[in-house]
This record gives C-alpha cells, structure tokens and sequence, in this order.
C-alpha cells in the first residue's frame, strides 16, 4: 500500500523540480570536483618527480576545490527550501485531515497524539527529504565515481579496500534495524507526553484545587522517560555507525600502505598513482559515512512516516448528497423531525426509538436526568453521532440527503461548556457567520442581548481582544460570548445545550429573553434544566434512557401525550 506520506512529499517534490533540478546540477558539479582533485594532484606531483613547476596544477586543484565547496551549498540550499516546503505541506494536509475527520475517531487517537504528528513527526520529514533529494544521491554518485577511478588505478588495492568495507556494513546493518525500532518507540511515548501534558493543562486549576501537581507529574514522568530511553537507544545506535565506518578506514588505510607499498617498490603503481589513490580512500569514507547516516535517518524518518500515515488515512466525515431541489419546503413542514430514531455506539445504545418534532418557529426542550441522552439528539442533528436506524428530516428533506456543509450552515450549536478560540473576540463571535457584512453593528448588538457589551466595551482592545487565559473571562461570560455567536450565524435552526447553567439569575434573565427573541423566528431548540427556560418552550420532551418518554406543553403544564417507545 502507498504511503500518503510519501505521496505527498512526492507531489511537493513536482511542483520543485526545478529548483531540485537546479540542486542536481550544483551536486553533480561539486561531485565532479571532488573527483578531478585528486588527479590533478597526482600530475602536480609527477610534474614536480620530473622537475618541472606544478604552480599552474596547484592553483587549478585550489580553483576546483573552491568551486566544489559553493556547488555544495549552493545544492543544500534548494534542496533544503524544498524540503521546508514539502514539511509545511505535509504538516497542512495533516491539520485538513484531522478537522474533517469524525469526531469519534478523533477521539479515540487523542488531540495530543495528533498534535505530536503534525509538529513532531512531520519536522522528521526534513531529515527524509534531505536524504532523499540530496544527501543520498550525491553521496552514492561519488562513491560510485571514487570506486571507478580507484579500480582504475590499482584493482588489487581496491579489492583490499571493499574486503574491510564489506565487513563493516554487515555490522552496521544491524544498527540500522535498532535505530528504527528505537524511533518507533521514541515518537510513541512522545505522543503520549504531549496528550497527558495537555490533559492535565485543560484541567490544570482542578489539579491545583486537589493539590494533584505530584501525581500528574508521576503520571507523565514514565512517558517522559520513555521518551528518553528511547531516544538514547536510537542516539546508541547511531553513534555505532560513524565508528565503523572509522575502524574501516583506518583497516583499509593500513592494508593499502602495505600492499601499495609493495606495489610501488616492485614498480607495478606508480608514486603518483599511489598518492591519488590514498586521497580517494580518504575521501570515499565521507560519502559512505554519509549513505549509512542517511539510511540511519531513514529508519527514523519511516517510523515518523508510518504514524502520520495512520491520520491521513482517518475516514472523513460522511459527507452527503446535496438535495436534488434547492426551493424551500412549505410552510407546514417541521424543521427536524425525528422517527424511530436507534444510535449505537461501541455495542452502548445511546438513543433507543427517539421520535419529536421541532416546528420551524418557537422553542423546543429537553429535559430528563444527566446521561438521558438530551445531549445525544444534538450530537445526532450536527452529525457527530452516526444515525444507527430511523429517519431525520431538516425541512423536509432526509438528513442523509444534505452534505455537512449544507447541514452544519443550516444548524446552530451552543455546546454545554462553551469553547472560544484563541483569536480576537470579532473573530470568534463572526465565526460561520455567513452574512456577517464585516461592520461591527450587529456584533454589539448580539452582545447586548446577552448582557456582555459593557464588558467587551471595557476591555483595552475592545473586540480587537484575543481571547487566551490571561483575558480574565469568567465561565458564564464565556458561554455567553457562545450565544451571542449562535445569534449572529444565519441558521435556521439553533440548538442549545444548557446555555444558562454557568450564568446568575440577571444575565439567565437577559439570556432567556434574547432565546425567546430568537424562537419568534427561527427553531430554537434547547437542553434545559431551569424553569425559566422550561416555561417559556412551547413543547416540553422528557427524556429517559435515550428515549423519549413524555410529551408536554410547558405553558400550561397539561401533558399532551406519551410517547411509548418499545
């Protein structure tokens, strides 16, 4: 199976190939270089053994070797630019992927898992793209050119040399296996680090208010050092191979002295030959001590590789079909409408035979104990719980027949404990608000209705504030900034999930009122436990056990009749 990984960077590696081009050129060019300086060094030589001045050969070599060294950069530079750009791509796709997805599997991976992939792992990619784009090829080329000069000027010396680098890489094989296992691990117990850390930082004052600081920090201390070991294993590993690429130079070295030695004195290799073969072996270890540090980083580039693969392959959401009619349906026609509806979760029967209906104006709650499943019906409507059976009409058509899109741009929601985002108040109350004309007007006017435009008017930067934890916001201000939000979206139908619980019997007033200004004209739809919020919906529905078990006019208080669900 294709990596997407890999694809990516691939795709990323197309739209540079002219710079990768460009970095090709400049690596060839250094590596031809390298390979003319030795010979150029060996005329130089003979030149001088026949008595003649070599200042023209010497400024040459000295010219060449000048010329190599910028190529060189000049070739680590672009392929370094491409390689940013293929990360910050990759670390893109990885956000895309992570917010389309469905909330049960992001759930299950952990935001801290996912946050380790998309800034630890993808950074990992910068070693692979290296690799991949310069460091390997490059290296392999001039190893190969240094081979062919080396069987050119002495076979016998060369097959010296290969007898030691041949024992040397069966060793480093094994190192090479170690480091990936170990980067495996590594990259695991990272991600754990990073979701316990921001677990304990989401409840940091419930942790300070227990006095928990120590057991937090016991429970995050044994990935932490996982996270440690695991890197030493790998640093170990790695470290064993430059070592060994050392012990067979200096084994080659001394088998070369030996047998050249014996070469040139039986007049078989010439001095000049000799020396140029010396200096190739000494500049053959760079190139294969960078190959076996590039598969070494391979290793650990792949098991990078491997976990982000695991959320670019989360399944998206179930996107839907749009409605073959855009016309609107009649006026009759319910907003929602839920028959016999089943969910099932993780073999957990959350919703058991639910049926309701919500008018297209008004207010609609749900009452029952916590864990009824009032919560659920709202997970259900916005799609983040899959429907199991039954059927869910929005304005007549069947909920299936909507994109999420469509879905979410029609429906509101004002969650229990509300989540603000870390950006200037304008932008988290504008948030999805499609026919917000950029003017500050009703913004003000959304946060009057709910009682907060004293406050926002008494901060320094007004709505210019960014929203973080020193902004000083209390709970019930910050639910309140949640419904002005749901105020100023132009949706049909708005559902909220206990939106008064955080607030005092002033701003619950003003809130209820800014409810019931809504319900004149859109389907309003509330979790609710409060009697101000009860009394004032013109249907009531009890819930039980995920089904519903009673259907009441609350301004009255008659009972309109059970809803038996089997």
């Amino acid at each position: 199976m294709t990596s997407p990984t890999v694809a990516l960077v691939r795709a990323e590696f197309g739209r540079g190939r002219a710079r990768l081009a460009g970095a090709a050129t400049l690596a060839l060019t250094g590596a031809a270089c390298a390979v003319a300086a030795p010979l150029l060094v060996a005329g130089a030589i003979g030149e001088l053994a026949g008595g003649r001045s070599a200042w023209a050969d010497l400024i040459i070599v000295a010219f060449v070797s000048v010329v190599g060294a910028v190529a060189g950069a000049g070739s680590s530079f672009l392929v370094t630019s491409v390689g940013e750009l293929a990360v910050a791509g990759t670390r893109m796709e990885l956000v895309r992927r992570a917010l389309t997805t469905d909330l049960t599997t992001l759930r299950t991976a952990g935001t801290g898992e996912i946050t380790s992939r998309i800034v630890g792992d993808a950074g990992q990619m910068r070693t692979y793209t290296d690799v991949l784009a310069s460091g390997l090829p490059v290296s392999a080329l001039s190893a190969c050119a240094f081979t062919a000069v080396m069987i050119w000027l002495d076979w016998v010396l060369f097959v010296v040399v290969v007898s030691t680098f041949l024992v040397a890489s069966l060793s480093m094989r094994t190192f090479l296996r170690s480091t990936r296992r170990a980067g495996l691990r590594q990259q695991a117990a990272l991600g754990q680090v990073t979701q316990q850390f921001q677990s304990v930082m989401a409840s940091v004052t419930t942790v300070k208010a227990f006095g928990a600081e120590s057991t937090m920090l016991e429970r995050i201390r044994s990935d932490v050092e996982e996270v440690a070991a695991s890197g030493v294993r790998g640093a170990l590993s790695q470290s064993c191979i430059t070592p060994l690429a050392g012990v067979a130079q200096q084994v080659a070295v001394v088998g070369v002295l030996a047998v050249g030695g014996l070469r040139v004195s039986s007049g078989a290799l010439s001095l000049a030959h000799f020396v140029a073969f010396l200096m190739y072996l000494f500049q053959l270890v760079g190139p294969l001590v960078t190959i076996a540090q590039s598969l070494g980083r391979i290793q650990l580039a792949h098991s990078a590789i491997e976990r982000m693969d695991e959320v670019l392959r989360f399944p998206p959401e179930a996107s839907g079909v749009a409605p073959a009619s855009r016309a609107e349906p009649s006026d009759d026609e319910p907003a929602l409408s839920f028959q016999d509806v089943r969910v099932q979760v993780n073999e957990h029967h959350v919703l058991r035979g639910v049926t309701l209906q919500v008018p297209r104006t008004g207010m609609v709650a749900l009452v029952g104990p916590s864990g009824a499943g009032k919560t659920s019906i709202l997970n259900v409507i916005e799609g983040f719980l899959p429907l199991t059976s039954g059927r869910i009409t929005i304005h007549g058509h069947p909920i299936e027949a909507w994109s999420v899109a469509e879905r979410r741009a029609r429906v509101s929601l004002v969650e229990q404990r509300p989540t603000l985002l870390n950006v200037a108040l304008r932008q988290n109350l504008t948030l999805g608000a499609t026919t917000w004309g950029g003017g500050d007007e009703s913004v003000w006017c959304a946060l009057e209705k709910v009682n907060l435009r004293e406050k926002v008017e008494s901060l320094p930067h007004g709505l210019d504030t960014v929203v973080d934890e020193a902004t000083g916001l209390s709970g019930g201000e910050m639910q309140r900034l949640a419904i002005a939000r749901a105020l100023l979206r132009d949706a049909d139908i708005v559902l909220f999930d206990e939106p008064t619980s955080a607030l005092d019997e002033e701003n619950e007033n003003a809130t209820t009122r800014a409810l019931q200004s809504l319900a004149a004209v859109k389907a309003v739809v509330v979790v609710a436990h409060r009697p101000s919020l009860i009394r004032n919906a013109c249907t009531v529905y009890s819930v039980d056990r995920g089904r519903v078990v009673t259907r009441y006019d609350a301004g009255d208080g008659r009972e309109k009749g059970c809803i038996r669900n089997p």
